[in-house]
């Protein structure tokens, strides 16, 4: 298709659009400027104007719940695209890099699971992307639809900059994968595609290698999503208007889950003791650096020296306690004055003196003068977060991802009394073994399982 003919069939997709009348005064700049961004997907973005994709379902599906989306995406700027009004940016590099290297991905995936006669479901894949779910207006473009050892899996591709794996092989699937992937599903179903199982294979560019994770089917979820699309549509999208700016809810002690509660405090306890472990261990170690240069206390050192040891080398150079030399001048009475003006000397670089502006001396010759110091003197300033947060709305910009907790923790002096070898040796080896399921960091709602196919 010439790029004169895939303008033509993106307008054409444009108008055809329910919602054009809230659309016509701005089509004609949008297209211009997908043209000049992004001119080899230009009718796919026409396309995707008409309805909510499996990307956008997971950041409804967040803000409704009160949580932000990932990426710092938010209902406001899914519906922003939605009315036309975000400003049109070239693919980031990420995007281009998912798309780039899903067909490396999908070769490696199909490679691995070759012996379950793993091979692309062509007429249900076909079915999904071009079907709708229960909303006219839920959509999703699969990665792909395989079949594997005769089951029917639906598969997202990712790529990301790195990929964590869990003791089981697989790897943490982030909130809006998982209600990706259960967008893709609705659509399957009301297509009449059954679907055995949801794979998310992301790419582990470290191991070269897809790590494959399947996603749990969650009812509830789907429920959820076919909500937040209703909503969202119903009560912005078809009357033009954009919802309010996201904000995370404010910190609440009283409402806090209790399992978020009984996580934080396992959490926060195994940090007291590795808090106290630690220190007890430092502890441990200045004693014995003490116990080496107390024998080298008898000898004189006049320039820098190195002593290499089997386990460690030391580097020496000559110091001097000034504050020691000081106080014993002082006890002396030795006034002050006197200690200044036989111990100052002028820093030097390059063989010459460091100049450096005297304050006192300064004062003294203006003020001989004439001239006031507070003509020279204007008020410290310091950067108000409050007023970027405004700067940031002003601008249009959501300020909630930079806000974050300032802590300050102080470990309790009885749990220093809870660590013995036995402990010390219980800590190390669990953190040889891995965080333990209670503690293990896991986005709020993932799911993950195991894949249970014997490639």
């Amino acid at each position: 298709m010439t790029a004169a003919a895939e303008l033509d069939a993106a307008r054409a997709a444009l108008r055809a659009d329910p919602l054009y009348a809230l659309l016509a005064p701005r089509v004609e700049q949008w297209l211009a400027d997908v043209a000049r961004a992004d001119p080899q997907r230009l009718l796919w973005h026409a396309r995707r104007l008409r309805g909510f994709g499996g990307s956008e379902t997971g950041t409804l599906v967040a803000n409704r719940r009160g949580a932000p989306g990932d990426f710092g995406e938010s209902a406001r700027h899914v519906i922003e695209r939605k009315l036309l009004l975000a400003p049109v940016r070239r693919p980031t590099a990420d995007q281009r890099r998912g798309l780039d290297m899903e067909p490396l991905i999908q070769h490696h995936f199909m490679t691995q699971f070759a012996s379950l006669d793993a091979r692309r479901d062509e007429a249900a894949y076909q079915a999904i992307a071009t079907g709708v779910g229960p909303l006219p207006y839920l959509r999703y473009s699969p990665d792909d639809v395989a079949v594997l050892g005769g089951r029917r899996y639906l598969i997202d591709y990712k790529s990301p900059t790195q990929v964590d794996l869990m003791d089981d092989g697989s790897a943490p699937v982030m909130f809006g994968y998982g209600v990706q992937l259960h967008t893709g599903r609705l659509v399957a179903q009301q297509q009449g595609v059954p679907i055995d199982g949801m794979l998310l294979v992301q790419w582990d560019i470290k191991r070269w290698m897809p790590v494959v994770t399947e996603v749990e089917h969650d009812p509830a979820l789907g429920e959820e999503i076919v909500e937040a699309c209703r909503f969202y549509r119903d009560v912005y999208w078809t009357r033009g208007v954009l919802p309010p700016p996201f904000e995370r809810p404010a910190f609440d002690l009283q409402r806090l889950p209790a399992e978020t509660s009984r996580q934080i405090a396992v959490c926060a306890s195994r940090f007291a003791l590795l808090g106290s472990a630690a220190a007890r261990l430092t502890e441990a170690q200045e004693r014995e650096r003490a116990a080496a240069l107390a024998l080298l206390h008898g000898y004189r050192l006049t320039d820098k020296a190195r002593l290499d040891l089997p386990d460690v080398s030391v580097s020496m150079s000559p110091a001097f306690d000034i504050a020691g030399a000081r106080q014993a001048l002082q006890e002396q009475q030795v006034p002050a004055a006197a200690i200044e003006a036989a111990v100052r000397e002028p820093v030097m670089r390059k063989k010459q003196p460091v100049l450096a502006l005297d304050p006192a001396k300064l004062e003294r010759v203006m003020r001989e003068r004439g001239i006031d110091p507070a003509e020279v003197m204007s008020a410290q300033m310091s950067e108000s977060p409050e007023r970027y947060r405004q700067l940031c709305q002003s601008h249009g910009i959501d300020p909630s991802p930079f806000e974050a907790f300032s802590t300050r923790w102080r470990v309790a002096a009885a749990v220093a009394e809870r660590v013995d070898p036995e402990t010390i040796a219980d800590l190390l080896r669990s953190l040889a073994e891995g965080p333990q399921p209670e503690v293990a960091a896991q986005s709020v709602d993932s799911t993950t399982a195991s894949l249970r196919l014997a490639a």
